[in-house]
């Protein structure tokens, strides 16, 4: 939750060539440059192993929702775990190859999912995100008990040591908030901010980066190549990394040709024409103009982080009034388009370092987030109006909202317990006032292999992160969505 929040440039260099004077000082005496079978053999074995790298990580986890209304029926299990593979390949010090794949299973997810099943999770996303925000696998990832993905493919080079190239799949971020990036211009899926690790996919990229290395700047002209398979679809991003004394500013633009579906018309059952028709014209195409600037700089032991974020021509419908399923007053909410808006989002964000007893350090965040996207209070209280977000492919989780804030302690090493970690975290969404609270512990406890325990809970007015609904299904029993009050959980992690 506290790492970097920015693509860290890499520039690849010849490596340094060791001072064969520094190396009798070290070691007091003379190297040995006599050739023999045995060091040739040790030298093609480290040559090999800088040339090719294999690695991974297992990350297994399980968790248990315990509802509002306690009942042993409606308590929920989910043991989503992944495993990841990649290879690294240098053939030698201007070129590089990486390949990660990505293998996630669940056990406790059922192969066949029935109507009632659909209708819930649309509704929201098993109780609005608990489940997502508990293991890390928000907004993405499928509902599939098993699946295979890639993660990162790419090829890495330069050229005259001036212009550097990455083609291919690959991992990045943009923006300086914790919790929020509204200026992560080229990520799909949001981050979660929550989660133990990053657990989005890569992106299919063309990425050129210019490192200015006397001034500490960095360049970057990036084509978004994903799902592009004609010109039109093709788009892309120019980001400038400007370092002034201690202050970091960045400047980006990115543009790239959106289709919108939209909402669809829902028939009658009775066969007598649509007893829901949009508003405007679906599907739409545009391409939106998004424009960002974000900055850091450091106080003494406060560090102070804000960007901005101005989109216009956005294509996606946005949604008023209300969803009533009482066949006697049936009514549902209204589709608008707000292509020709100016829609600002801002986060601003500090964390203060605060030293005690020996050496301790103790790290005091918080964030607050403007979602010109988001929506007024009043509509996310509506159970049914966030149901019909879900129906339609709407839910933004954590965007949902017009003002989120968040505040979050983090003990590093605490006193003895020095291969321990504590996080105290809490979110909210300002707009409906419904919040959640997480408390995170995670020890090392052996070698490349890390133990967590958490407990969360949300509670607050009804809304985004404290959702609950019975929904009345015409001829079905009615379906009761209960908020789920608590979450527990646990997970193992082991890198090789």
């Amino acid at each position: 939750m506290f790492g970097a929040s920015s693509d860290e440039p890499e520039v690849l260099t010849q490596p340094p060539q060791q001072d064969p004077s520094r190396e009798d000082a070290l070691f007091g005496e003379q190297a040995d440059t006599t050739p023999s079978p045995r060091r040739s053999i040790l030298e093609k074995i480290q040559a090999a192993d800088d040339e090719l790298a294999l690695g991974g990580l297992i990350f297994m986890q399980g968790t248990y929702t315990i509802p509002e209304t306690y009942d042993f029926d409606d308590q929920r299990l989910s043991a989503p775990s992944l495993v990841d593979l990649y290879l690294d390949a240098r053939p030698n010090p201007r070129v590089r190859a990486f390949v990660r794949g990505r293998l996630t299973y669940d056990y406790t997810r059922p192969v066949t999912r029935t109507p009632t099943q659909e209708v819930s999770e649309a509704g929201a996303d098993e109780s609005l995100l608990s489940e997502g925000l508990a293991t890390g696998t928000l907004g993405g990832g499928g509902r599939e008990r098993l699946s295979a993905q890639l993660d990162q493919l790419w090829l890495k080079f330069d050229i005259a040591r001036t212009l550097y190239l990455t083609l291919g799949r690959q991992s990045l971020r943009w923006g300086v908030g914790r919790f929020w990036n509204p200026t992560d211009f080229l990520n799909v899926t949001r981050i979660n901010p929550i989660a133990l690790f990053d657990q989005r996919l890569g992106i299919d990229l063309l990425k050129l980066h210019v490192p200015i290395e006397t001034l500490g700047w960095n360049l970057y002209v990036v084509g978004a190549l994903g799902e592009a398979d004609t010109l039109d679809d093709l788009g892309g991003a120019v980001r400038a990394e400007i370092l002034v004394r201690s202050t970091e500013v960045a400047l980006t633009f990115a543009a790239r040709r959106q289709i919108a579906q939209g909402p669809s018309p829902i028939p009658s059952p009775l066969g007598d024409g649509n007893i829901y028709e949009p508003e405007q014209q679906w599907p739409q195409a545009g391409v939106p103009l998004r424009f960002g600037a974000d900055v850091s700089t450091g106080l003494g032991n406060l560090e102070l982080r804000a960007e901005a974020a101005l989109v216009k021509g956005l294509v996606e419908p946005f949604y008023r009034g209300a969803l009533n399923l009482e066949l006697s007053s049936l009514s549902f909410p209204q589709d608008y388009s707000r292509a020709d808006e100016w829609i600002p989002q801002v986060t601003a964000s500090a964390d203060l370092t605060i030293t005690y007893g020996d050496g301790d350090v103790m790290i005091l965040g918080g964030e607050y987030f403007y979602n010109g996207q988001g929506y007024a209070g009043e509509e996310l209280a509506d159970p049914n109006f966030l149901l019909w977000l879900g129906l339609q492919g709407g839910l933004r989780p954590l965007y949902l909202g017009r003002h989120y804030g968040a505040l979050a302690l983090l003990l590093p090493s605490p006193g003895s317990l020095e291969l321990s970690t504590f996080t105290l975290s809490t979110l909210g969404n300002l707009s409906d006032r419904s919040f959640l609270s997480r408390l995170d512990y995670s020890v090392s406890v052996l070698t490349d292999l890390s133990a967590s325990l958490f407990v969360m809970h949300q509670y607050g007015l009804p809304g985004e992160l404290n959702y609950s609904n019975t929904i009345a299904l015409p001829g079905q029993e009615p379906l009761t969505i209960t908020a789920p009050a608590w979450s527990l959980g646990g997970a193992l992690r082991m890198s090789f």
